[in-house]
């Protein structure tokens, strides 16, 4: 379901001007013109793009010792240190104000863009690890429709990172101009958070099977119910359809005909799938997928008990919405260690970020919020926004 945010949000769209089908034709000759038949414009996978990436540069960017990894451990000592961390900063040029104290750019600080696309719950992930970790960063928010706002069409999904040199030279020489260039890209939410572990010290959390087991369930099972849940009726729909849509599309037509299509998708596709996900994982061949198969192939659900397995099954189906909500941050709770308020017990582990993350959406919605806000996962949701606030200084998820 990684497509699921762009494609729901680009149904909605393609809805409200009224000619879904003379817009798909359209559009249909700009992809394959985006895609062509050069070696230049061919739109590549996410392991391709990364192929390309410089792998020098990849590793200096993300060597823990400089900028923006060591945002939270200065911030106090200098000025607007988060400010200067996100703008390009000219060689020989004042890092601060007369009469405060200066931070002294280095050649191997580095600044971070984060392309991401609105209520997509795989950039919701990237975001609030580099929030709780307090790492400064650019945000570039990506039309769902036309894909304005991605630097390279060679790769269309979201989210993206870019690590560029913070310091650039004055000169027009040609070395500027290759200083300049001599950024790197990182794409792909699972890759991102993976090699981020370095720099942000969690690369027990990758390996750690229970993490990894609770991040599964997050990424091939929670996405796609979140979603279902948020857009189950039209007035779901038509709640959840600002967070998740940029404002260029919040006329009352595109509203009306978007939230129209968002709960379509949610009633007639997702739900119906992930239904049929649950059944067969009911079956005697519902095992732990292999390490090399998890991402593609994992329903999600295989750590859960058979009888947790058709107990949500039938939430699922039967059930109203915010039962089926409650079920599933249930799961979620049942995977802390006992009498612990955290994932990771006394202190969050990667799976509390994530999920604290891709739960924003739904804390914002009108009638589905409370739920999230309420009982021991709204008790778990304070702690975790406490955590953010102590890290942060203050609550940007």
């Amino acid at each position: 379901m990684r497509f699921l945010v762009k494609a729901a949000t680009t149904s909605a769209v393609t809805l409200g001007v009224g000619a879904a089908a003379l817009l798909y034709s359209q559009s249909t000759p700009d992809r394959g013109a985006t895609s062509g038949s050069t070696d230049a414009t061919k739109e590549l996978s996410a392991k391709e793009f990364n192929g390309l990436q410089n792998p020098r540069r990849l590793k200096e960017a993300l060597a823990p010792s400089h900028l923006p990894w060591t945002h939270h451990a200065q911030k106090g000592r200098y000025t607007n240190l988060r400010e200067l961390a996100t703008q390009v900063v000219h060689e020989n040029a004042a890092a601060s104000p007369p009469g405060e104290r200066a931070y002294t750019v280095s050649s191997s600080d580095v600044k971070l863009i984060f392309y991401r696309l609105l209520g997509c719950p795989y950039c919701a992930k990237v975001e609030a690890v580099l929030q709780y970790h307090d790492v400064p960063y650019e945000e570039v928010h990506v039309d769902p429709l036309s894909g304005k706002g991605l630097p390279d069409r060679r790769y269309q999904l979201a989210p993206q990172l870019y690590f560029s040199p913070l310091v650039q030279r004055r000169s027009g020489s040609a070395e500027a101009a290759a200083t300049a260039s001599n950024g790197v890209y990182l794409v792909d939410s699972a890759e991102i958070v993976s090699q981020l572990s370095v720099p942000l010290k969690y690369a027990a959390d990758i390996v750690n099977p229970h993490i990894s087991a609770t991040r599964d369930w997050i990424t091939n099972h929670f996405h796609g119910a979140s979603f279902a849940i948020t857009n189950s009726s039209f007035r779901d729909a038509y709640a959840t359809y600002t967070y998740v849509t940029p404002s260029s599309y919040h006329n009352f037509f595109y509203h009306v005909a978007g939230s129209a299509a968002l709960s379509v998708l949610s009633r007639y596709k997702i739900q119906p799938r992930l239904i049929a996900k649950m059944e067969r994982a009911n079956g005697p061949v519902a095992a732990a997928p292999t390490e090399a198969t998890a991402c593609m192939d994992s329903n999600g659900v295989w750590m859960l008990s058979e009888a947790s397995r058709k107990a949500l099954t039938a939430t699922m189906q039967l059930g109203a919405v915010e039962e089926w909500l409650q079920a599933e941050l249930d799961t979620f709770l049942q995977r802390r260690p006992n009498g612990k308020v955290f994932h990771g017990g006394n202190s969050p582990d990667l799976a509390d970020v994530e999920m604290y993350g891709v739960t924003r959406v739904i804390d914002q919605h009108p009638r589905l919020g409370a739920v999230v806000r309420g009982g021991a996962f709204g008790e778990w949701q304070t702690a975790m926004r406490e955590k953010l606030k102590a890290n942060t200084g203050s609550v940007y998820a």
